[in-house]
């Protein structure tokens, strides 16, 4: 594959946990016949047992119980509207550390994971990566939900010398426009989760379209690689002039829902996510908005919305799940996939969130950069991590030398019922397009960031 193309919430140290031994899927809140839910949780709990390590690996453990730690510093939104967010951040984040630290750490050392609640404020999160980086000392900086957030941080890096790695916050802008060589990012951004949307969307019909989104980069960048690509995909379609962008954490959508509704779309795009975005499905709901509106969202499928809302999701709302669906991993990634869900399941009792997934992958990659470069310091490390394959548990991807931006592929599907599940909706006929084909070209990259300029997408945004 080509390489151009936490105020303190908790300080976690070494701990115990466990990893399920998987021989095939099935539904962990349903176990098998064989034995009892308990038992499964029990099972799944002792397979640490399956670390029956030979001498040398204790060995290992035992020098890296004297070595400095390595410490990564994680930043999340663990309170306000995207608080689930936050904390599956910080779960992911946990469980590779503790994986890590059963198998000997990195380069030796033992791992500490340090937790900081950005309150999905910029300012906040400012702060708390100053904090991290001066006073914690950590050796790399890994998270962040919100784009906001992100930009403001990434405004600090080069100050701070401390690389930051991405794993939810989509802002394209991040890796484009104000692009620093500190910041890598293995989630996709919002022109790939849009240019994604917009191939699966170009099969249906629906051909007046509008938007309701935040009133921000995220918003804006979903709303605008989504309807520019799928107007040049179908020429036929019309963009209308009547859109919604309500502030990030609005209590209410009664107006922008009324405003949209007698514009008559066939089909909105919602850049909504986290509390925001069950407000608005309950309210939409509420209004019938949806008996004749078709809904494509990245995020506001994500499994927090699932959890929330269960069978009021309507059925044949369209989605990728914020990148990662946890029934559908790419071919060749089924046994590892299914051993993490299953693992993450058992310790956490719910099943990974697309946050989580990335943030796991996140961690790990850091240790693959480390261990390459044999050591953490920023400078070796960063050239480590530009080209680097990125092996999360679902998929695939590497991250870009020339935007550090991951390229993966990507699935959209539609929910459909699923009895066997705790919300009762599952994503459905998932359809994968190739990370390539949904990733801005290098050249177009580059010559933004030269210019500084916003992409020409922006001339589909009315009202923001």
């Amino acid at each position: 594959m080509s390489k151009t193309s936490k105020s303190s919430f908790t300080t976690t140290r070494t701990a115990t946990t466990a990893v399920a031994n998987v021989t095939s899927w099935q539904d962990p809140a349903k176990p098998s016949s064989g034995f009892s839910r308990r038992e499964f949780l029990r099972r799944s709990a002792s397979a640490a047992a399956l670390l029956a390590a030979p001498a040398t690996v204790f060995g290992t453990l035992a020098r890296a119980a004297v070595a400095r730690p390595v410490k990564i510093g994680a930043i999340g939104s663990l309170t306000g509207a995207v608080s689930v967010w936050g904390r599956v951040l910080r779960d992911g984040a946990q469980l590779a550390v503790d994986q890590i630290n059963r198998s000997g750490g990195i380069l030796g050392r033992p791992v500490e994971l340090i937790v900081e609640d950005d309150a999905s404020a910029p300012d906040v999160g400012t702060r708390r990566a100053r904090k991290l980086t001066l006073e914690d000392r950590v050796d790399v900086l890994i998270g962040v939900n919100h784009s906001g957030v992100l930009l403001s941080i990434l405004e600090q890096l080069p100050a701070l010398n401390k690389v930051l790695i991405c794993s939810c916050a989509t802002t394209a802008e991040a890796t484009v426009q104000r692009f620093n060589k500190y910041i890598f990012r293995v989630h996709s951004n919002s022109d790939q989760e849009g240019m994604a949307g917009a191939r699966y969307a170009a099969q249906f019909p629906y051909r007046r379209w509008s938007v309701i989104a935040p009133n921000y980069s995220y918003g804006y960048e979903t709303w605008g690689a989504f309807i520019s690509v799928l107007k040049q995909l179908r020429p036929d379609i019309e963009i209308l002039d009547i859109q919604a962008w309500p502030p990030f954490g609005a209590p209410d959508f009664t107006s922008h829902i009324t405003r949209l509704r007698a514009a008559r779309p066939d089909a909105v795009l919602s850049a909504m996510w986290g509390g925001d975005a069950v407000n608005l499905l309950r309210q939409m709901q509420r209004f019938r908005f949806l008996d004749r509106v078709a809904l494509f969202s990245p995020a506001a499928l994500a499994l927090d919305v699932l959890y929330a809302l269960g069978e009021e999701v309507p059925e044949n709302v369209h989605s990728n799940a914020h990148g990662y669906w946890f029934e559908t991993p790419k071919a060749g990634r089924e046994a590892a996939n299914r051993t993490f869900v299953e693992t993450y399941y058992a310790r956490f009792g719910e099943y990974p969130h697309s946050t989580a997934h990335a943030t796991y992958a996140a961690v790990w990659t850091f240790k693959k950069a480390a261990e390459l470069a044999g050591t953490t310091e920023t400078a070796e490390l960063i050239a480590a991590l530009e080209g680097i394959e990125v092996d999360f548990p679902g998929l695939t991807g590497y991250l870009r030398a020339e935007d550090h931006q991951v390229v993966h592929d990507m699935a959209w599907g539609r929910t459909a019922a699923a009895p066997d599940l705790p919300f009762r909706r599952r994503l459905t006929d998932m359809q994968w397009a190739s990370g390539e084909e949904i990733t801005p070209s290098v050249d177009d990259v580059l010559k933004l960031r030269k210019s500084g300029e916003r992409p020409g997408y922006y001339r589909y945004i009315v009202g923001a």
